[in-house]
């Protein structure tokens, strides 16, 4: 994977495999690595352990988006909460911390 600083435009590159045979490499794999497959180019490029292996230390942000919808009544009157979460990659957040912030 090459990585490209927004700020700087200077480049790195991340070795998902290095020095192997095309033969020892199971042929989904090797497809998928060949076509750019966005869900494994997704899988490999937020993989914080992987990347925090590889050069020890990397910059994590816990931006979120909270949307809040009412589902009926008044929000004093409520009696329930119903709580959906949707991660499109791992997250640096605690999500104790983002309840007790939110709530």
């Amino acid at each position: 994977l090459i990585y490209r600083c927004t700020g700087c435009d200077n480049s790195w590159n991340f070795s998902i495999l290095e020095r192997r045979n095309r033969r020892d490499i199971a042929p989904a794999l090797l497809m998928a690595l060949e076509s750019n497959d966005p869900t494994l180019v997704r899988c490999h490029a937020f993989d914080a352990a992987a990347l925090r292996k590889q050069i020890g230390r990397i910059e994590e942000f816990s931006d979120v988006t909270v949307q809040r919808q009412l589902l009926d009544g008044r929000p004093e009157c409520a009696s329930a909460l119903m709580l959906e979460l949707r991660l499109d990659a791992a997250t640096p957040l605690r999500l104790d911390r983002l309840l007790a912030g939110e709530l």
